[in-house]
């Protein structure tokens, strides 16, 4: 038994031996690249902060010392499968770019590329913060309606671009959305506490990142795509999603511009599609016959945890959270249930709100 279990410890040992000895010293255990703030990634980017890190790898503002201006670098982790997530993401930018080459639609655009210790690096332009990092900067107030309708036609604009060369974003959301820079002024909060300080974008120019997950409406269709909040009902159910999906996450995307919080804060299907019940109204009978989640075209709400059920009951429908019927209306056909019958990208630029 003892000689066995001593066996096995020791293969244990000499795997981990060799994991360090194939594991550079200037990666980390997981393979990602260990930043240091001062040196150079090549003799043309020098590093000078860590902008922000996912299981993909991560994200640094470096100064160029060719172009003279100061860029983003996505280093990616010296692992294959997230290398050629990348190498597909930059097919796909060389595709926007290719219809779109001055940059007007607003879509992020790949500089140049290079390989490093490894890593393949992607440049882009410097840009300012996400509207997700402003929101929650600015303790989750929402913006002005002047400053909603600037941002829904670039999200728009941007969104019925990237649909006419036949690709779906897959996960809009306010992370992936950013200013263009952080200026911003200040307003203080006259009714609360005198010392509550509010910051406003100078400029309301966006960009949108991360094509990543982004889909060509002819190529595979993964069963799950955009991140829970911003999630459409088609996906949730399994029916099958393209394009319209993108439209029910600027839907969500734009409520919550407007009244600072996600406007389904949840992370179960079951509540999320009563959430959607409550707030948006009936499903329609055929989109959910063969559902296990309804019964007679409505939700189960009996089979939610009762402290879910108050949730849901406690949630506030679309008309009570938008005053606004302008932009009440424009919310409604973004979050049709029905793919077919929602609002696309083009059409939303024509609405009156967006006038």
């Amino acid at each position: 038994m003892s000689s066995d279990s001593d066996s096995g410890g020791e293969d244990r040992h000499r795997q981990r031996k060799r994991r360090r000895q194939s594991t550079p010293e200037w990666d980390d255990s997981e393979r990602h690249y260990r930043i240091c703030v001062g040196e150079s990634l090549t003799p043309r980017y020098k590093v000078l902060d860590l902008l922000g890190e996912g299981t993909f790898g991560k994200v640094v503002e470096c100064w160029d010392r060719k172009r003279k201006q100061y860029v983003a670098v996505k280093i990616i982790r010296a692992i294959d499968k997230y290398r050629e997530a990348a190498i597909t993401e930059m097919n796909i930018l060389d595709e926007i770019t290719k219809g779109d080459p001055r940059g007007r639609s607003g879509c992020i655009q790949l500089l140049t590329w290079f390989d490093f210790r490894g890593h393949l690096c992607m440049v882009f332009p410097r840009y300012g913060s996400s509207l997700y990092d402003f929101i929650k900067k600015n303790q989750y107030q929402p913006f002005s309606t002047r400053t909603i309708r600037d941002f829904a036609k670039q999200l728009c604009k941007s969104v019925a671009y990237i649909h006419s060369i036949n690709l779906i974003h897959t996960d809009l959301k306010p992370e992936n959305i950013l200013l263009e820079n952080d200026e911003y002024y200040t307003t203080t909060d006259t009714e609360g506490s005198p010392h509550t300080q509010f910051h406003y974008p100078k400029h309301n120019n966006l960009v949108l990142i991360d094509f990543g997950g982004a889909t060509f409406d002819d190529r595979h269709h993964t069963s799950i795509v955009s991140t829970r909040h911003y999630r459409a009902p088609e996906v949730i159910l399994d029916q099958g999603w393209t394009f319209p999906c993108d439209m029910w996450s600027i839907g969500c995307i734009l409520v919550e511009f407007y009244t600072g919080d996600a406007l389904f804060q949840t992370h179960r299907n079951s509540e999320h599609l009563a959430l959607m019940e409550k707030i948006i109204g009936n499903f329609p009978a055929k989109m959910v016959q063969k559902s296990k989640y309804f019964e007679d075209g409505k939700f189960k709400l009996k089979e939610l945890a009762s402290t879910n059920r108050k949730y849901v009951e406690r949630s506030k429908t679309l008309k009570e959270l938008i005053p606004d019927p302008s932009f009440l209306d424009l919310i409604k056909k973004m979050l049709d249930y029905n793919p077919s019958q929602r609002m696309t990208a083009a059409e939303a630029l024509k609405h009156p709100f967006l006038k």
